[in-house]
């Protein structure tokens, strides 16, 4: 299945756990990094929440995107 900006569900990372997984992080860390800007989408019934690889890397690849310096630790993806 691909959603409307083009990602396909295999792309989408389902919970906080598997989104800090894949970015090397804690999860509170990537948590603080939702704040800032990081893409996470969460649904407003059920508070679930995911995120898509692509628009992850980009995030952190960016800093305009980012609004700021690098965030630390960096992580591999």
């Amino acid at each position: 299945m691909v959603t409307n900006r083009g990602l396909t569900r295999r792309d989408r990372i389902e919970g906080w756990k598997s989104i800090a997984g894949a970015l090397g992080q804690s999860v509170r860390t990537v948590q603080r990094w939702h704040l800032r800007g990081m893409p996470v989408y969460r649904n407003p019934n059920t508070g679930h929440v995911w995120a898509y690889l692509g628009e992850l890397v980009r995030w952190r690849d960016d800093p305009g995107l980012r609004g700021g310096p690098s965030p630390s630790g960096g992580g591999a993806l």
